[in-house]
């Protein structure tokens, strides 16, 4: 289909996009180069077969980076436990904890849960990839779109040099231009499933050249932008092209902007960012390979040294390797110096190991590996554990919780959008009528929430040391505390919450016991005043009368 107006300038946007985004491909290829070989083709054309380390001398900073990125995904998507949940968005409601309201959540998040590890979804896969690319280059491209079967979902992770996005006035990024390559066989296939348009240059090819590359170009930007005049029910849109060939291979209007697009530090007036851990790192990786480089050199010399040899008293040559023979001539004499000796140089080795732990310690620093270790509580005290949770959390705290919300809740709320649209999580009558017409929230259950929550716990052991000496010294300055949310905020750090009860039903048991203990304690008291009437009460008349003491 020919090209209108309208896809000319989009594909003039997309082109000032990628021009503007050129300046950062050779910095990230440089990162790529020192701490991610298997991306390193940004500013040029990588093979499958080829040495990607040849221009390295030592693995630390790729083994630091991976270190960093699979911790990072261990945190935030633990293996082996149900990592995220749905919760109401409404604060009232969600203290409430109504019975059918907290299982309906938790069969919604068995199904999204579901959706996401099945087999041909691809999402641990698109994620590994995806925290690589967070973690080294600061951001990370994927994409949650169901399969054209709409029997589930299919996740992926897309190169950052093929992608280039903008932004909306709130920082959003709400338009996608996708450059790939396609074979023309791929290409008629795919174009088949979606009732695409692939013109008569591409279908002529498949008999002859069934594997030459098409530059193609995916666009997923708000309709508005496309076509303001044109009236959806969508509020976005899909649009393919044939680059090679300049033609339109389809435009679909759709419900949902399926990229998700993560990032961390912003760079300012850019809607890129960046990785704080490669400010620091790269260049200390680049020195390193360069001190390794020497080190090496140094130790060679030092195990096998170049040699002096007074060339007149050589015969045939010079042989160094074991048991070689050497001639000399014998008339050489030996007080004029010794025919063969190693030169000194004078070289230290063991010093530039010295200074390459220096780098490595650098490195392990750069990569917040020296912050993120989950602190380890035997044999300490409530003060020291709590003091170690309160520095882990602040070390971790600017690592992980924009993540959690930026590696996790863009997928997420992406994922439950598709899922709800083609009812995988059944329709509005399904749901209680608390929830209807209600937003929800997404929320974790990962290490560093278990460290939050252990911190509770702690901050509870010391809050009751000093509550035992205040109720000694004034017992009423205890009222001052709500011992009910103290005792289950730390808990929680120790024990899973379904342990705990529903919070108006253990406030129920609470007042039955207190009054119990009320009407306990009353009833004593008016057995005590029974026993004190009768003792005071005047004897019997005829009855002995005590003596008075």
């Amino acid at each position: 289909m020919p090209l209108l107006e309208k896809d000319n300038q989009v594909i003039a946007q997309a082109d000032e996009a990628f021009a503007k985004k050129s300046s950062l491909l050779n910095f990230w290829q440089q990162v790529a180069e020192n701490h991610y070989p298997e991306r390193a083709d940004f500013t040029r054309e990588s093979m499958a077969t080829e040495d990607m380390t040849s221009q390295l001398y030592s693995s630390e900073p790729i083994l630091f980076r991976r270190e960093f990125c699979n911790f990072l995904g261990s945190v935030l998507r633990p293996s082996g436990r149900d990592w995220f949940g749905l919760t109401p968005s409404d604060i009232r409601l969600r203290k409430r904890k109504i019975p059918r309201v907290e299982q309906a959540l938790q069969d919604s998040r068995d199904v999204i849960r579901g959706l996401m590890y099945n087999r041909k979804s691809g999402y641990t896969r698109a994620m590994t990839v995806a925290d690589n690319d967070y973690g080294t280059f600061g951001q990370c491209v994927g994409s949650v779109e169901e399969f054209p079967s709409l029997d589930g979902i299919r996740y992926r992770t897309w190169h950052l040099r093929d992608c280039a996005w903008l932004e909306n006035f709130h920082g959003e990024v709400d338009t996608m231009f996708r450059k790939f390559k396609s074979t023309v066989r791929n290409l008629l296939a795919e174009g088949k499933k979606r009732g695409w348009n692939v013109s008569a240059k591409v279908s002529e090819k498949l008999e002859k050249s069934p594997n030459d590359k098409i530059d193609c170009m995916h666009v997923q930007m708000p309709l508005l932008s496309y076509d303001p005049k044109r009236k959806s029910q969508m509020e976005w849109v899909s649009i393919w092209y044939d680059i090679t060939n300049k033609e339109l291979l389809g435009v679909k209007d759709v419900p949902e902007f399926s990229y998700f697009v993560d990032r961390w530090a912003l760079l300012e007036g850019s809607q890129y960012a960046i990785s704080p851990c490669v400010v620091c790192s790269l260049p200390d990786s680049r020195t390193l390979q360069v001190m390794v480089w020497s080190i090496m050199e140094a130790g060679e010399k030092a195990v096998e040294p170049p040699l002096i040899a007074t060339h007149q008293a050589i015969i045939g040559g010079i042989d160094v390797r074991a048991a070689g023979v050497t001639w000399v001539d014998k008339t050489y004499d030996e007080r004029n110096g010794e025919v063969l000796r190693a030169l000194e140089l004078g070289g230290q080795p063991q010093f530039g190991e010295v200074l390459r732990q220096g780098m490595r310690e650098n490195l392990n620093a750069a990569w917040f590996l020296n912050k993120l270790n989950m602190p380890q509580n035997y044999d300490k005290t409530a003060y020291e554990a709590q003091r170690l949770h309160d520095e882990f959390l602040r070390a971790s705290q600017p690592i992980i919780e924009p993540a959690m919300a930026e590696r996790n809740g863009n997928h997420l709320e992406i994922t439950m959008a598709i899922a709800t649209r083609l009812g995988f999580l059944g329709t509005g009558k399904d749901l209680p009528e608390e929830l209807r017409g209600r937003d929800v929230d997404f929320i974790y259950d990962n290490p560093y929430e278990d460290a939050r929550k252990q911190a509770m716990t702690f901050a509870y052991k010391a809050t009751a040391e000093v509550n035992d000496i205040a109720s000694k010294t004034k017992p009423e300055v205890m009222a001052n505390m709500d011992h009910n949310q103290a005792y289950r905020d730390a808990i929680l750090g120790v024990a899973p919450p379904n342990w705990l009860k529903d919070v108006d039903e253990a406030e129920e048991e609470i007042t039955e016991a207190e009054d119990e203990q009320t009407d306990m304690k009353a009833m004593g008291q008016v057995a005590g005043l029974a026993q004190l009437g009768q003792a005071m009460a005047p004897p019997a008349q005829g009855a002995p009368a005590k003596a008075a003491a």
